[in-house]
C-alpha cells in the first residue's frame, strides 16, 4: 500500500527577483533623496560663510595665516577642505599646530598653536630665534623674546646646546643664573651669565656638579669683594681654575 504525499509546491523564481528589485528601487530612491537632500544644505546661503575668526599669538600676523589657508567668505561651508587649510597653514615659521573648526551655520575658526622659543643665534649678522627643537623659526622681531640666550655655535649643535639650557634651569642653587650667550665646544660648554662679566667652562657630562663648582666660586669671590674673568670648572672632582682676580 503507497502512502499519498503531496508535492511541495516550487516557488516561482520571478516574485524573489520583483521583491529584489523593488528593495533595490527603495534604496536607491532613498539615496538620491539624501544627495538631493545634502547638496540642498550646500547650495543654501545660510551656509556660507560670513566669518573666518584667527585666534594666534600677537607676534604671528592673522593676515598671513588667513592667507595661507586659502578660506574665503562667501565660499560653501563644506566646499572648504580643512585638512589642505593645515597644510598650508603649517608652512607658516611659527605655526607648530594649527586646528579648523566649522561653526554652522557660518563661521570658520583657526586656532594657532605658535613655536616655542629657546634661544638666538647670529647668522651673517642677522639674529634668528631658536625652537625648543634647536631649529632656526625666523628673524628677531624688535621687542618680542629679545632677553634670551645667544648660541654661538654650529647649527648641528643647536638642539644640544638647547637641552642643556633647559637642564640648567632645572638644577637647584644654579637655576636663577641667566644666559646671555652660550656655546660648545666637544664637551665643553661656554656660558656667559648676564649679571656677571665672567665666562664659565663646564663639562656637559658632568653639568650639575661642575654648575655648583662654579656657583661655589662666585659665591667665594663676591663675599670677599672680588670678582674674576674666567672660571674653569672642568677638571675632574671639585678643582676649579679661576682666572684675573680683582677687586
Amino acid at each position: 500500500m503507497k502512502l499519498y504525499q503531496p508535492k511541495k509546491k516550487k516557488k516561482k523564481p520571478g516574485r524573489k527577483i520583483i521583491a529584489l528589485m523593488i528593495l533595490a528601487i527603495l534604496v536607491f530612491g532613498a539615496f538620491r533623496g539624501c544627495q538631493f537632500t545634502l547638496n540642498s544644505i550646500k547650495d543654501s546661503k545660510v551656509l556660507k560663510i560670513t566669518d573666518i575668526n584667527v585666534i594666534a599669538p600677537l607676534h604671528i600676523q592673522k593676515a598671513q595665516i588667513l592667507s595661507l589657508s586659502g578660506i574665503n567668505k562667501g565660499v560653501g561651508i563644506y566646499d572648504v577642505s580643512l585638512s589642505d587649510a593645515k597644510k598650508r597653514i603649517k608652512t607658516h615659521p611659527w605655526v607648530k599646530n594649527v586646528r579648523i573648526r566649522r561653526s554652522l551655520p557660518s563661521t570658520v575658526k583657526i586656532i594657532i598653536q605658535s613655536k616655542e622659543v629657546k634661544a638666538l643665534t647670529k647668522v651673517n649678522n642677522t639674529i634668528y630665534y631658536i625652537d625648543d627643537e634647536g631649529t632656526i623659526i625666523d628673524k628677531l622681531i624688535p621687542g618680542f623674546k629679545m632677553n634670551l640666550p645667544v648660541i654661538n655655535s654650529k647649527p648641528e649643535e643647536y638642539s644640544t646646546v638647547v637641552g642643556l639650557i633647559d637642564n640648567i634651569k632645572n638644577i637647584d642653587d644654579v637655576k636663577n643664573i641667566e644666559i646671555s650667550e652660550v656655546s660648545i665646544e666637544d664637551d665643553t660648554l661656554t656660558i656667559y651669565p648676564s649679571a656677571e662679566n665672567i665666562k664659565i667652562k663646564i663639562n656637559i657630562n658632568r653639568l650639575e656638579q661642575c654648575l655648583k663648582n662654579a656657583k661655589r666660586v662666585m659665591d667665594d669671590l663676591k663675599s670677599r669683594g672680588e670678582k674674576a674673568s674666567a672660571i674653569d670648572a672642568t677638571l675632574p672632582g671639585n678643582r676649579v681654575v679661576v682666572r684675573g682676580i680683582k677687586k
